[in-house]
């Protein structure tokens, strides 16, 4: 699995409740925004930034994975492969999120308004 992304992106919400991470970029297109949103749940770990410019998102390895894991308290994760990491590289650094899934939506939020469903306004 490999994912890339041109321009601006930044952190834009997260809840430590529901383990849920969003990273957004935001163009303005007919005069409305068009949001590019990418969705982490089940987020057990990150080691990032919050601002990435051109943003390639790769499936972990097994050595990342156990990189992490002794980072981690290992009651809390259990035991992780590479399926459970997602390597987010840009401008040639590489930042690390552990989480059950990953899922990209396009919405036309107004740019602070989160898309996480859990914390979204009806």
């Amino acid at each position: 699995m490999k994912k890339e992304f041109k321009g601006f992106f930044k952190v834009m919400d997260f809840s430590l409740t529901h383990k849920m991470l969003l990273i957004r970029k935001t163009d303005i297109v007919d005069k409305k925004p068009y949001n590019t949103d990418i969705g982490f749940i089940g987020v057990f770990y990150m080691d990032i930034t919050t601002i990435y410019y051109d943003l390639t998102i790769t499936q972990g390895t097994d050595e990342d994975a156990e990189k992490i894991s002794h980072k981690c308290n290992k009651e809390f994760i259990g035991d992780i492969s590479g399926k459970d990491i997602f390597v987010l590289e840009s401008e040639g650094r590489r930042y690390y999120i552990g989480a059950a899934k990953m899922e990209i939506h396009n919405n036309n939020y107004y740019p602070l308004e989160t898309s996480l469903g859990p914390k979204r306004k009806s």
